[in-house]
């Protein structure tokens, strides 16, 4: 699920809650979002005074959208330090975020996400700096994402399998079948099953062309 950022609204209806001494759960529950994140909103951005209040949080939050994220772990040179070992050690930058947690549970400045370092190592990429070949994937950029340019891996013609009919869903006759490819460091192949009886054919292939899929 893809993370939204609290409107200005959210955080209006926040503060008047909190002050009433509503539970976070409830608060939760009538804005739909993890009672988990409304506190640590709430514990970021009380004021001297104790009090939660819409107006200064949103200011804040748009000032750090505006601030490039590698920032946060240029501008900490503890955290630098504690990326750059273990990246260089073969850890993935998911594995570092979630590490940190764990290794310093009571210090808000050793958090950082997994975009976050992939961002700065992008970044010292292009400075010159022998971060990137840490990675697994040993890219120095990141990888374009959406439709490719020459179409290739796009089914012409294709239906959607929302527009499948109603009996296929149910799984009442035979013939139905679905089809997959599997592929490993060593082999590729491909897998048909059975709506209906979930029998299932696999075949080795060369490769995952049109002309090597069907040969």
């Amino acid at each position: 699920m893809s993370y939204s950022h609290l409107t200005e609204r959210e955080r209006y209806v926040i503060s008047h809650l909190s002050m009433a001494k509503v539970s976070l759960r409830e608060i939760g529950h009538r804005l739909l979002r993890s009672h988990t994140s409304i506190g640590r909103k709430i514990k970021r951005n009380t004021a001297l005074h104790g009090v939660y209040w819409y107006s200064y949080p949103h200011q804040e939050a748009l000032k750090r959208r505006q601030t490039p994220r590698h920032r946060k772990v240029q501008n900490n040179t503890r955290l630098m330090r504690y990326i750059t070992h273990h990246l260089f050690h073969k850890w993935s930058p998911e594995q570092i975020a979630n590490r940190l947690i764990v290794d310093y549970p009571e210090h808000d400045t050793m958090r950082v996400n997994t975009e976050t370092i992939y961002r700065w190592i992008y970044q010292q990429a292009r400075l010159g700096h022998a971060l990137a070949p840490c990675l697994r994937t040993g890219r120095g950029r990141r990888k374009k994402q959406g439709n490719n340019a020459n179409g290739s891996g796009i089914i012409k013609h294709r239906v959607s399998i929302t527009e499948r009919p109603e009996c296929v869903a149910l799984r009442q006759r035979y013939g139905h079948w679905e089809g997959d490819d599997n592929r490993a460091t060593r082999s590729r192949g491909h897998c048909d099953a059975c709506r209906k009886k979930k029998f299932i054919s696999r075949r080795r292939q060369a490769g995952f062309k049109t002309r090597e899929a069907f040969d």
